[in-house]
Formats: C-alpha cells, sequence, structure tokens
C-alpha cells in the first residue's frame, strides 16, 4: 500500500523515480492527503535538483517540475519545501537564463517568504551569500526592467522599495531600482540614483553608459567617460556603436569608424557574429570613405567634463599628493584589498590630512608624490569616498608637504625605524629596501601630523641609497 511515509523512505534511500511514480500513482488514486501532496512536493524538489546538476540542463523538463509543483493544493505557507523551489527557480532563472523569476513569483507567491529567507549565510570559503529574498527580489527586479510591461513593474516595484529599506548595504536593490524607474517614464527619478550610484562605481564604464543612455544631452560625453573606464573589449562593444552613432551624426567620421572598427575586431577575434546596426554602419558612404583614426584617447578626454559635471558638479577640487600602496589585511569571505594613501589639503589646518582610498585605475598613470587635484567627500567619520583625480601640471611633487633629506644610521625593531634624529621608517619602506639595524641610510622625509599621537613628527616616504 502506497502512503506518504512510504514515498518519504523511497526517496531517501535512493530511488527518487520509483517514490515520484509512486507518489502520482497515490495522487491519481483520489486517496491522496496533505501529507501525500507534501511527499510529492520533496519528490519534485529532489528531481529538479537533481537536473540542475547535469552539466546540460533539460530547461524544459526542469520547468514542467516547477509548473507541477506551484500546481499542488499545499496549504502550508511559507514552508521549507516551499523556500527550496524558489531556490532551484532562482538557479534556473541566473545560471540557464530560461525562466522569468518575476513570472514566478508571482505564482508561488511573493508574501510566502520565511524569516530564514530573509538571513544571509556563509559558504564554507567564509563568503558571506545574500539573502535569498535580496537574491530574488534582484532577479525579478531584472526580468521587469527588460519590459514593458507595466503590470509586472507595478507588481514587483513595492516590494523592491521594502527590500531596499531591508537591505540599505546592497547597492544593486537600487539600481535596479534606477533600471525600473527608467522603463516606467521616470528617467528624472532614475538620473538622480544612478548619478549617486557613480560616486560608490564611478570606475565602471557600464554606470556612464547607462547614465548616458538616460541624458540626451550628455549622452556622448557619458559614453566617452564610460570608454575612459578601460572596459575590456569584450564588454565594450555596445558602448562603442552608440558613441559611433552619436559622432557619425556630428560628422565625426574618422572617430566614429575608429570605434566601428575596434567592434569588428573584436567580434571577428572571438569568431561573433557582426551585429545588424554594425553592419548598416559599415555600409553607409560616410563609412566607406572615412580614415580612421589611430586612437580616440584624447577625443574621450575632451568630452568628459559635462558627463563629470553632471554628478560632481558641487565637488571642489582640492589638492592632493599621491602617497604609497600597501594591502589591507584580509577579512575572511572577502578578496584581498589594495589600498592608497592620499594626502589631502585640509583648509583648518596648514598640514595636509592622511586617507586611505582602493587602489584602482585612477593612480594608473600617477606617480608617488605626485601633485593632483581630486574631487572626494568623506562618509560618516573618516571613510574617504573618491570620485575625480587629475594632476596639477606646474606643481612639485610632495608640494603639500615642508621636505628635508636625511643621511642617518638606523634603528631597526619589529619592522619599524627610526633615525637619530627620530625620523620614523614606516614597515614597507623597511621590507621593500630590506633595511637592517645599525645600517646607514638617506632618503626623504615628510613632516606630517601623527592622527594617533596628536602631534607632528618626520616620516620618510623614499629611500634613495644606503651610505657606507
Amino acid at each position: 500500500m502506497i502512503t506518504s511515509r512510504s514515498i518519504y523512505e523511497k526517496r531517501k534511500s535512493g530511488d527518487l523515480d520509483g517514490a515520484y511514480k509512486d507518489a502520482l500513482d497515490l495522487k491519481e488514486s483520489g486517496s491522496i492527503d496533505e501529507l501525500g501532496f507534501n511527499a510529492l512536493a520533496w519528490c519534485l524538489y529532489s528531481l529538479i535538483d537533481r537536473d540542475l546538476k547535469k552539466e546540460n540542463i533539460n530547461s524544459l523538463r526542469v520547468k514542467t517540475y516547477l509548473m507541477e509543483y506551484l500546481k499542488l493544493p499545499l496549504e502550508k505557507k511559507p514552508s521549507l519545501v516551499h523556500s527550496h523551489i524558489l531556490r532551484l527557480a532562482l538557479k534556473l532563472a541566473k545560471e540557464n537564463n530560461s525562466l522569468n523569476m518575476l513570472e514566478f513569483i508571482r505564482i508561488w507567491g511573493i508574501e510566502n517568504f520565511s524569516e530564514e529567507d530573509y538571513e544571509s549565510y556563509k559558504i564554507p570559503n567564509g563568503k558571506e551569500i545574500p539573502s535569498l529574498v535580496e537574491r530574488v527580489i534582484l532577479q525579478a527586479s531584472k526580468d521587469a526592467s527588460e519590459t514593458n510591461n507595466s503590470d509586472l513593474h507595478n507588481y514587483i516595484y513595492p516590494h523592491l522599495e521594502e527590500a531596499i529599506k531591508r537591505f540599505p548595504k546592497n547597492i544593486w536593490l537600487t539600481w535596479r531600482k534606477a533600471k525600473i524607474l527608467v522603463v516606467m517614464g521616470k528617467t528624472d527619478e532614475a538620473f538622480i540614483l544612478v548619478s549617486d550610484f557613480t560616486k560608490s562605481k564611478g570606475d565602471h564604464y557600464w554606470v556612464w553608459e547607462f547614465l548616458g543612455d538616460i541624458s540626451d544631452d550628455c549622452s556622448l560625453s557619458c559614453y566617452c567617460k564610460a570608454l575612459l573606464c578601460n572596459p575590456d573589449d569584450d564588454f565594450s562593444p555596445k558602448v562603442r556603436v552608440k558613441l559611433a552613432q552619436l559622432l557619425s551624426n556630428i560628422d565625426e567620421y574618422s572617430a566614429a569608424k575608429y570605434e566601428i572598427d575596434k567592434v569588428i575586431t573584436n567580434k571577428t577575434k572571438n569568431g561573433y557574429q557582426i551585429p545588424d546596426d554594425v553592419n548598416q554602419m559599415t555600409s553607409q558612404k560616410w563609412y566607406l570613405t572615412a580614415k580612421s583614426v589611430d586612437s580616440n584617447l584624447q577625443f574621450y578626454k575632451s568630452n568628459v567634463e559635462k558627463a563629470e559635471s553632471l554628478v560632481f558638479t558641487n565637488i571642489p577640487w582640492v589638492d592632493a599628493n599621491l602617497g604609497n600602496t600597501f594591502e589591507f589585511k584580509k577579512i575572511e569571505g572577502k578578496p584581498q584589498r589594495s589600498l592608497r594613501n592620499l594626502y589631502i589639503k585640509d583648509s583648518s589646518s596648514k598640514y595636509p590630512k592622511e586617507v586611505r582610498v582602493l587602489n584602482s585605475k585612477k593612480f594608473k598613470s600617477y606617480e608617488i608624490g605626485q601633485a593632483l587635484k581630486i574631487k572626494g567627500e568623506f562618509e560618516k567619520k573618516s571613510k574617504f569616498n573618491l570620485y575625480l583625480v587629475d594632476k596639477r601640471p606646474d606643481s612639485l611633487s610632495w608640494d603639500l608637504f615642508e621636505q628635508k633629506e636625511f643621511s642617518d644610521r638606523l634603528r631597526v625593531q619589529n619592522n619599524m625605524g627610526f633615525t637619530k634624529d627620530n625620523i620614523f621608517i614606516p614597515p614597507p619602506l623597511i621590507t621593500a629596501n630590506n633595511l637592517q639595524d645599525g645600517e646607514t641610510w638617506s632618503g626623504l622625509a615628510l613632516k606630517m601630523y601623527d592622527q594617533k599621537k596628536k602631534k607632528l613628527g618626520w616620516k620618510a616616504i623614499s629611500i634613495n641609497r644606503r651610505d657606507i
């Protein structure tokens, strides 16, 4: 006799197909109860889980199982099996791209999240994974941003708003909100969100590309800014095509041809089909007669001011000197981070303020000590968000500091050193130059204000040579 218990036991013993067949037979018999439907639900979960672990996923069969589950008259919700089914649906939607999560969640019931679904968790390597709720709302919002169906927009939007309030550190929820606002026709609201987003993700081309998409009068400048972020050629074709279209409209044919040729070269190298809009441009008279330039780099640089002023116009330029690079102590579950010291002119003091920022592409062409001008803001007490960096061509290195050269015998202990005149030699210089106790070295020191000790002192910033 088939019972819910016998189905459970058969499934746990490894006979999943047999358990599923028994559950269907029990259902067909008409004598199935709630426990029997629950047993069938767990069979469907296991079948989907098994299929999703295969190298070649039969997405049609998986979706058939999912729809079969959604039709079960399960009264107990939220439940463990209901949440587990949603996890598998999310995996199909993200990894196989064959399920619309927004449509699925409407049937699954977005009100059926359990308390556990709102909790993040850590995987064995220590990495923290966002909660199921966050990941589902993100995927559903992505689907919403790719449709013009206003009913779907109106369905997910309040849930997205609630998720943003509940998970304020998840900036990608706000990014999805901006995307949805655009398709809802609320471009002005989206613009405010994207502008704020550039402050934390301004090194990424896709932020500026999207800003260009929604800023008609600044599109060209935003696309130039995007390409100055040095995106990989595999990811830049779309923004290059957009820029080329704008360039051809203003008779900048040589620059436009350069962008199109970059796209063609990349697609050909990777064996991809040339996009239709690119083929259309290559058949036009301007493309056939134009001579491509060697690079558009200077064109980008000369046209980014309008894009940057959109976001950073109210933030003043401040003088700064570039400091050294160092590795931040690794935190379990998070990647190793490279940081950079930056010394900023402080209007309230005659000594510059030292801050630490992520070592990014912004500093690629600058040397330690270089005179810079920057735009940025302090967040909370000490965190500094850096937005823009440019050089001050007529200024000398370390121009914000009182400087002096030294040649002195060193006292080195515990990877820290001092000269006879109490010039501090920091650990990175000790390690990089293999400085040993009792040796005599020369270098350059700066007079700095020690925030911890609340007093002035001399600190070496470079070691030149060993003096015998």
